[in-house]
């Protein structure tokens, strides 16, 4: 029996030695057999999904749980790290909304991003927000739904005066200069 164990040992070892030194190799044959045998294998894997749903479902309540017991651990351990990363994305998200809108202020032409604002043409703002994400961020709901076109961009001045006085004092000033012309 024990030769027998150690047998199986030299050979693992020897097999395993192989791997090593042909990795490149014995990945190109995997690669080159899954292209040829494609339909094959998709057929495999969805006979095999369809004969075990019960254990897929069991398998992904499971992962769910163990990845928010993870995520939670994680963030606990590393705030600073995640905070920063949070940051970075919510930065880059807002960026992708304002690029997508034209990345310049309707009223007054302004570009720079810092001070550009999403804003609701309709002028329900708040309560829309409300409806569409409560805990969530605006700017994920408009890429998600596709970029809307109730939305413009103002920059924080054009868009505080419109909220403030009901039109932006750029506006006024071109509304007046077209009845002096």
């Amino acid at each position: 029996m024990l030769n027998n164990y150690l047998e199986k040992a030299r050979i693992y070892s020897k097999n395993k030695n192989y791997r090593e030194k042909h990795k490149y190799e014995i990945a190109e044959k995997k690669k080159k057999y899954s292209l040829e045998h494609r339909e094959e294998i998709k057929a495999y894997h969805k006979r095999w999904r369809d004969n075990h749903k019960e254990k897929i479902k069991e398998y992904r309540v499971k992962a769910k749980e163990y990845n928010l017991r993870w995520t939670r651990e994680y963030q606990k351990t590393h705030q600073e790290v995640c905070q920063t990363r949070n940051q970075k994305s919510r930065v880059k998200l807002r960026n992708e909304v304002l690029i997508a809108y034209g990345s310049k202020c309707v009223c007054c032409g302004e570009t720079e991003l810092k001070f550009l604002a999403i804003d609701h043409i309709n002028g329900n703002g708040n309560q829309h927000r409300k409806e569409v994400c409560p805990n969530g961020s605006l700017y994920a709901w408009i890429r998600k739904n596709n970029y809307p076109n109730d939305f413009q961009i103002l920059c924080h001045n054009c868009n505080q005066s419109k909220g403030s006085y009901g039109e932006c004092p750029h506006e006024t000033a071109r509304r007046n200069m077209d009845y002096a012309i």
